[in-house]
């Protein structure tokens, strides 16, 4: 689960797994569920009832061309987390104590956390303009 944190002034977006349940998907499942009808929003109530999508750089690459896709992962909100993609990296982290966190590309975050606070900070400017 992705949540945004305030510490001292200073905002940072945290990942991790805790104790939900971690289901990741092949991009042929994505595109699947993205389709209009029930069968994604079923999986989505079921994501945030106790679940989390596991998210890979190849699942940002083939979903970033499909309007449909985004909408679905939208639709998810903070129910996903994203995955490092060296899986010796992950287990350098377990091994030093990083917990629910081990497998989350601190990369990735950072590159979702600056794009939503831009987007964010240009709401915010085209608002005042108004």
């Amino acid at each position: 689960m992705i949540r945004f944190t305030m510490d001292g002034g200073e905002v940072s977006c945290v990942a991790e797994l805790g104790d939900r349940v971690g289901v990741y998907l092949d991009n042929d499942v994505v595109s699947e569920l993205a389709r209009p009808g029930d069968l994604g929003a079923r999986f989505v109530d079921a994501l945030r009832r106790r679940g989390t999508l596991l998210f890979s750089f190849a699942n940002a690459i083939e979903v970033s061309i499909s309007d449909n896709v985004r909408s679905f992962l939208d639709a998810l909100g903070p129910e996903w987390i994203p995955l490092a993609l060296n899986p010796w990296d992950v287990v350098r982290r377990e091994e030093a104590g990083a917990g629910p966190g081990a497998p989350v590309s601190e990369r990735f975050l950072t590159a979702f956390f600056q794009e939503r606070a831009y987007d964010c900070d240009a709401g915010s400017a085209m608002e005042a303009a108004r």
